[in-house]
């Protein structure tokens, strides 16, 4: 039976976070689907979020399509309003977004960023392996984030992926993913700190990576947790984690470091023993 969730909106927020974005409903309202809150959930669904069980008397709904697969497949709806949106904005503003963000152009491009009059922000595409776009993340000029309804959390995937280079470097959100491409890495962004595990194993499946996590406890949580998950599943020959000296990736890449004293760093965490590499 195909499954019976809606989208949380406005009229209708998470019951859980409070929030009226990215979580899910049950037609029935006896579970949630809330990708921000961990605590109390009943279990982790990969690639949606917590499972969350409000009335315990009614069944749970089957998330599964009627297929049994877990996994976003591609939104053609998505594809055409994200290929609209990249068109909609040309070099000028993209220009004024990457001197903002730290980061050039060209990676901005690689993300297919593109521009939503309507919602006066950036957007962009949220992808799973093979280029399949399932959503669209917003951006305004103030950092404030949202997704386009009917959007789901998928990755940021540059349009060279795969690419030849045999590494890759696992990042959170699209803007530390534009960081480390602009430098000239290979690099794939998780939509958010938790979860998407499946999705990223989709994606790296068969390739080393380096987890590169955010200092704070639930960046360095996250980032042992899909270590721990690539490790179990055996898809990645090596993993290893390293983290920066600085709040995040971007902060990190707009400190000045060079290309050269990164990937020196990341060849240290490759041979570190421990698991987890602190940069000094």
């Amino acid at each position: 039976m195909r499954a019976n969730w809606k989208r949380t909106s406005s009229d209708k927020p998470c019951p859980i976070c409070g929030k009226h974005d990215w979580c899910m409903l049950s037609a029935d309202g006896s579970a949630v689907i809330c990708p921000r809150v961990e605590d109390g959930a009943h279990k982790y669904l990969d690639g949606s979020g917590y499972l969350h069980i409000i009335d315990k008397t009614i069944a749970i709904p089957d998330r599964r399509d009627e297929k049994g697969e877990d996994l976003p497949e591609h939104s053609l709806v998505m594809s055409t309003i994200s290929t609209k949106m990249m068109n909609a904005c040309d070099d000028s503003r993209l220009d004024g977004l990457a001197r903002m963000l730290g980061v050039t152009r060209t990676a901005l491009r690689l993300l297919r960023v593109g521009w939503s009059a309507m919602s006066d922000a950036f957007s962009f595409p949220m992808f799973r392996s093979g280029q399949r776009v399932i959503g669209i993340r917003l951006r305004n000029s103030s950092g404030q984030k949202w997704a386009i309804r009917g959007s789901r959390a998928g990755l940021f995937i540059p349009t060279d992926w795969p690419s030849i280079k045999p590494g890759v470097l696992i990042c959170e959100g699209p803007t530390d993913t534009a960081a480390l491409l602009s430098l000239g890495f290979n690099a794939v962004g998780r939509p958010s700190a938790m979860g998407s595990h499946a999705l990223i194993e989709e994606a790296v499946a068969g390739r080393p990576v380096c987890l590169v996590a955010d200092t704070d406890s639930v960046g360095m949580d996250s980032a042992n947790k899909l270590a721990e998950h690539l490790r179990r599943s055996g898809s990645c020959p090596k993993v290893s984690i390293l983290v920066p000296p600085a709040k995040d990736v971007r902060d990190w890449v707009n400190s000045g470091i060079s290309r050269e004293e990164i990937a020196t760093h990341l060849k240290a965490a490759s041979m570190h023993q421990g698991g987890v590499y602190l940069c000094r």
